[in-house]
């Protein structure tokens, strides 16, 4: 369903309307890929009901993974749309001008790791050098920054393209991949491999993950539909925390329609993690990190002031 583009008054107004009505105030969240746990909270909280309870009447939009469009442009053409995005999908949109605004963070840093085999030839970073390592085309970047950090090149290592093939690294055609922790790590160890795992955000990749963000105009009109949002997303989040087995059969039944109920559990546990990493306080984030990952991608920090916006976070129950 697309979202047709109405004049902002109007959708002001209905909106209100919804308040004084009691009905729920219609909210679209568009995903940045299909749903699965990595949306978990939003998930949960609309199949327990939590959005209704709050006032909320959520639909939920996947990317049109065949087109891969951007989620941006839906989230703009829309009159009460929520997007989820990369912190550096969003930084690089607001150098375009688009008026997005980012509001709270799903994931306080990226997943984004260097994978290698336990029991393998690579046992600490320094060990890349000279090793076959797999990535998608676009993951030079990602790699080149990793590397850098580490004070190494990519001339220093043998970047072999794979796509998104898991065999490789499993049968040593490679020795280590560009992957993220809560995918490829994932279902490569529930293959039967334990793995070695070089984080990004600890090797120079500091970047946000699934951020909540929304248009200027929407932010600023109606902060009180993003807090409870928040409140119930939240809400959601802690509920599948505490039962990820039960999350994740509920994703794979609702909304998958078939797949592999252990690898959503365990890619849920794997969530967690980075859901706190940098505090306790779900949604959180930090002017500060933004910063760092404008110097980190060699972009204006007066992007940041454009862009994110702490206030709904301090409204926060």
């Amino acid at each position: 369903m697309h979202l047709v583009r109405k004049p902002l008054l109007f959708a002001c107004v209905c909106l209100a309307g919804a308040f004084c009505r009691g009905a729920g105030i219609p909210l679209t969240v568009q995903l940045d890929w299909i749903p699965n746990v990595q949306f978990a909270g939003v998930l949960v909280a609309r199949e327990k009901g939590w959005y209704r309870e709050a006032g909320l009447d959520v639909s939920v939009r996947q990317l049109d993974v065949q087109a891969m469009s951007s989620s941006v442009g839906p989230v703009l053409e829309g009159p009460a749309a929520i997007g989820i995005a990369d912190g550096l999908v969003l930084l690089n949109a607001r150098a375009d001008h688009k008026p997005v605004k980012a509001f709270a963070t799903m994931l306080q840093a990226s997943p984004l790791c260097i994978l290698a085999l336990k029991g393998g030839p690579v046992h600490r970073f320094r060990d890349l050098a000279g090793r076959r390592i797999g990535l998608h085309s676009y993951d030079h970047p990602q790699l080149q920054l990793m590397l850098g950090y580490n004070h190494l090149a990519e001339r220093d290592v043998s970047a072999i393209d794979i796509g998104d093939d898991l065999t490789s690294l499993i049968e040593g055609r490679i020795d280590a991949q560009v992957a993220y922790s809560i995918d490829e790590k994932v279902a490569i160890e529930l293959k039967g491999h334990p793995t070695v795992v070089f984080p990004g955000h600890e090797n120079g990749f500091v970047a946000y993950s699934q951020v909540y963000y929304t248009t200027d105009s929407f932010l600023m009109n109606h902060e009180r539909v993003l807090v409870a949002f928040m409140e119930a997303t939240n809400r959601g989040w802690r509920e599948a925390f505490a039962h990820p087995r039960e999350t994740a059969g509920m994703v794979v039944g609702t909304y998958l329609g078939k797949g592999d109920a252990a690898y959503q559990e365990r890619s849920l546990v794997e969530l967690e993690h980075f859901a706190t990493l940098e505090s306790g306080h779900l949604g959180g984030m930090r002017i500060s990190t933004w910063e760092r990952s404008c110097e980190v991608f060699h972009l204006p920090k007066s992007l940041v002031g454009g862009l994110v916006d702490l206030g709904i976070l301090r409204q926060l129950k």
